[in-house]
C-alpha cells in the first residue's frame, strides 16, 4: 500500500497541507505515516487561520476525484481535523436490524463510498457529483441529536433526523466554504431523503415532492441516487434502490413528470383577470396559490376542469355573476 508522509519539516509551514493530505489519501488510496499524523495534529491550532477559498479547493478535489472516498476520514479523525458535525456521529447507535454496519458514522462512510460508485456508474457531471458526495456526507448528521432509545419499540430510533440535520449540514458546509449554488440542493435532498418512508406515493404527494425538489434546485433523479446510496451503505445487506422509492419513481412516470421541472400552473393571473374580472393584488396572488395547491392535490387536471372547479369553489370572490367566463 502507498503511504503518504511529509518529506521535510516544511510541511508544518502551511496548515492547508493537512487537507491536501486528506484528499490525496482518498484520491490515491494511500495510507498515512505516523509522522504525517503527528505533524498534522500539531497544525490543528492553525486551522482557524486558513482562508475559506483555499479550504474549498481541497474539498472540491475530494468530491470530484477521490477513489477511496471514505479513506481520508480516518486520517482526519486521527489528527483531530474531523469537523464536529461528523465527529458527533461517532458512537451514535442504530437499529442493528436495519443497520448491521454499526454506528451512524460508519454508515455515513459506507454511504459515501456507495455514492461514489453510483456517480461513476451514472456518469454524472462534476457539479452533480459534488452535490451528491456532500449530500451523502451530510444526510444523517441529524442523527447526532435525534437518536433516542425507544422503550416501546425496544430499539434505537432517529425520528425527524432529516429535519434536525439541515442546520447541522448548513453549519458543516459553511465551514468548508461550499459555494451557495451547491448548498441549496444539498440541504434540499438532506431534508427529503426519508420521504419514501414517511409518505405514500399518491398523486398529491408525488407532485408536491417534485415541486419541493425543483424549488430547492434539486430533482427526483438526484434524490433517487441519494436514496440508493443510503440503502447501499448498510453492509452486509444488499445494495440497490429502495423498493418503496421505486414506487415514487413509477408514479412520476405514470404522471408524465420528469422530476426536473415544476408542474406547470394551469390557471394563471391572466385567466382570473380576463375571465373573472379579478383585480391584481395580494388577494389575487393568494387565490392563485390556493388554486395551484388544489391542482397539485388533483382537484383538476386540465384547464377546462380548472375553470369549473374555481367557479364552484369561489363564485363570489371571482365575480362570476358580473362577468361570465
Amino acid at each position: 500500500i502507498n503511504v503518504l508522509h511529509p518529506t521535510t519539516e516544511a510541511f508544518k509551514e502551511d496548515p492547508l497541507r493537512v487537507l491536501r493530505a486528506f484528499q490525496f489519501i482518498s484520491r490515491f488510496d494511500s495510507g498515512s505515516s505516523i509522522d504525517l499524523i503527528l505533524a498534522s495534529h500539531e497544525l490543528l491550532s492553525e486551522k482557524p487561520n486558513l482562508t475559506p477559498e483555499r479550504i474549498w479547493v481541497e474539498w472540491e478535489k475530494w468530491c470530484t476525484r477521490a477513489i477511496a472516498t471514505s479513506k481520508g476520514w480516518e486520517f482526519l479523525f486521527q489528527t483531530g481535523w474531523l469537523e464536529s458535525e461528523l465527529f458527533d456521529l461517532i458512537g451514535i447507535e442504530q437499529d442493528p436490524t436495519h443497520h448491521p454496519e454499526g454506528d451512524a458514522f460508519n454508515h455515513t462512510l459506507c454511504v459515501v463510498d456507495a455514492m461514489s460508485d453510483i456517480c461513476n456508474r451514472e456518469q454524472v457531471t462534476n457539479e452533480e457529483k459534488t452535490i451528491l458526495m456532500l449530500t451523502a456526507l451530510c444526510h444523517d448528521l441529524g442523527k447526532a441529536v435525534s437518536t433516542k432509545w425507544n422503550e416501546k419499540k425496544q430499539k434505537w430510533t432517529a425520528y425527524n433526523h432529516q429535519i434536525t440535520g439541515v442546520p447541522l449540514a448548513e453549519s458543516f458546509l459553511t465551514k468548508i466554504n461550499c459555494p451557495l449554488k451547491f448548498r441549496r440542493p444539498i440541504l434540499t435532498i438532506v431534508r427529503e431523503h426519508m420521504v419514501h418512508l414517511l409518505e405514500e406515493p399518491n398523486d398529491k404527494n408525488v407532485r408536491r415532492l417534485v415541486n419541493r425538489l425543483v424549488d430547492g434546485k434539486a430533482s427526483i433523479r438526484l434524490l433517487a441516487m441519494m436514496v440508493e446510496a443510503d440503502v447501499s451503505g448498510r453492509p452486509p445487506l444488499p445494495k440497490g434502490q429502495s423498493p418503496r422509492f421505486i414506487k415514487w419513481l413509477d408514479r412520476c412516470a405514470e404522471l408524465n413528470l420528469t422530476g426536473e421541472s415544476k408542474i406547470p400552473q394551469l390557471i394563471g393571473g391572466d385567466v382570473l383577470i380576463g375571465q373573472f374580472g379579478l383585480k391584481e393584488g395580494k388577494e389575487m396572488g393568494d387565490l392563485l396559490k390556493e388554486i395551484y395547491q388544489a391542482q397539485l392535490d388533483g382537484k383538476f387536471q386540465i384547464f377546462e376542469e380548472g375553470l369549473v372547479f374555481i367557479q364552484k369553489k369561489y363564485p363570489k370572490k371571482l365575480g362570476i355573476y358580473s362577468k361570465k367566463p
